[in-house]
């Protein structure tokens, strides 16, 4: 599993857990924790996605190297025919 699937399935997760936060509103959890709890897993959410995005665009920087690269060769190729 690449890096940017195991920081999607950690964004899920912590989906999951505002989720279940809103859910024990009322039953045990008072509304001011649980907005503590649900903005700390806001919080996290924001630097996942930053994690993946960062993460995207290294992967397209690297394939767009790659076919500049493969483009430069079939020229010096053409060039030495």
């Amino acid at each position: 599993m690449s890096s940017v699937d195991d920081l999607r399935k950690q964004k899920g997760d912590l989906e999951s857990k505002i989720q279940q936060t809103e859910q024990t509103i009322g039953q045990g959890l008072s509304w001011k924790d649980a907005q503590f709890y649900i903005e700390k897993y806001k919080e996290e959410i924001r630097v996942i996605d930053n994690q993946i995005a960062k993460s995207q665009l290294g992967e397209d920087a690297v394939s767009e190297l790659k076919k500049r690269r493969k483009g430069s060769r079939q020229k010096c190729r053409n060039l030495t025919k």
